[in-house]
């Protein structure tokens, strides 16, 4: 029974209570760190340090500017490279197109008319046969027309040479007023490049 209240005795006591001399700074520890707080004041030494010199050596930084003219430069040759190439798909488009169509050409017509007789009546009645042609920049033929394409190879139809560009024709062009304009007349606006003609 003895040893038992021994035992229960020492369980009862304190951590530090087991090794007081070893514990004893954890103690004044606590007690000095409270009378720090309490004064509000504390004190640090600092042994003199040397500055140091950083030199690079061989390595070197990129900055954020060049980076970023890098990224520029980068960005700007991938849209040349491909205004390049789409510029090369239009130069080739109007010769395999053209490949694509057999029938008269603008030349064809302004030899032999197939149309001798000029009417504005009979303008608009070719022009609807090409209802649903594809638009294809450079185009001539019923295989695909431009705006001013469209306009030449129609009106050569009925021997009137006309070239292929909208300032072109619009020079060639007698201007009317607008409450003249019938269908088959050509309307040009100003600040465009694209010809329409008039459609009642």
């Amino acid at each position: 029974m003895a040893v038992a209240t021994g035992l229960v005795a020492t369980l009862a006591l304190p951590g530090y209570a087991i090794d007081p001399v070893a514990n004893a700074g954890g103690l004044d520890a606590a007690t000095a760190q409270a009378e720090l707080r309490a004064a509000g004041a504390q004190e640090l030494d600092i042994e003199a340090t040397t500055a140091q010199t950083v030199v690079r050596d061989v390595f070197t930084a990129t900055s954020m500017e060049e980076l970023e003219a890098a990224r520029a430069a980068e960005a700007a040759a991938v849209a040349a490279a491909a205004a390049a190439e789409r510029r090369a798909e239009i130069a080739a488009a109007p010769a395999a197109a053209s490949a694509a169509y057999g029938g008269p050409s603008v030349g064809d017509y302004l030899a032999n008319p197939a149309y001798p007789s000029f009417s504005l009546d009979g303008i608009v009645a070719v022009g609807e046969q090409y209802i649903g042609t594809p638009y294809r920049f450079g185009g001539a033929d019923p295989s695909g027309f431009d705006c001013s394409g469209f306009v030449q190879f129609v009106y050569a139809q009925f021997g009137v040479s006309l070239p292929h560009s909208v300032v072109g024709q619009d020079a060639m062009g007698t201007r009317i007023s607008r409450a003249d304009a019938a269908p088959g007349d050509l309307v040009i606006m100003p600040g465009q490049t694209a010809s329409t003609w008039a459609t009642g």
